[in-house]
């Protein structure tokens, strides 16, 4: 009985600890001027998110205004490019989702409405379930998410 009862507990902490949920991949972008006034609140006169769009994989992504904050799924859903409020931190943009579990390189380019671009790249590395790196550049210059913009 002593030997059941340590082989089930051996398979629940196995189970455990070889379980994942993979997040997806979301690029989240803040984006102020030099004053620090969110360029991404619809309701600001500083509001410029009306007219950004992304290229990614060579495809054009026009930005979608939500109304308020999503759910959180576990399945990753493509996009493209969203404004979202957030209660504590303003707008923001967020481009995604891209698959979790799978090693990639992302590259996007933002392209504002005086017709200036910004390059984001994101290389999310999986060496395995519990060694995962996602690591970004903005025009080739290594940053941490979340990113912020100044125009």
């Amino acid at each position: 009985m002593k030997r059941g009862k340590s082989f089930c507990f051996l398979l629940a902490l196995l189970l455990t600890v070889t379980a994942c949920d993979w997040s997806p991949v979301v690029i989240t972008l803040h984006v102020e001027d030099a004053e620090g006034h969110n360029r991404l609140d619809p309701a600001s006169a500083y509001f410029i998110g009306g007219d950004i769009s992304a290229i990614y994989d060579q495809k054009f992504y026009p930005v979608e205004i939500l109304g308020g904050p999503e759910t959180k799924t576990y399945m990753p859903r493509f996009f493209g490019l969203q404004l979202r409020p957030d209660r504590n931190y303003g707008w923001y943009l967020v481009f995604g989702e891209f698959e979790g579990s799978e090693g990639q390189d992302i590259s996007i380019t933002l392209v504002w409405p005086d017709g200036t671009t910004d390059e984001i790249q994101c290389k999310h590395t999986v060496a395995t379930p519990l060694a995962v790196s996602t690591r970004y550049k903005l025009n080739g210059k290594k940053v941490s998410p979340p990113i912020t913009l100044v125009k």
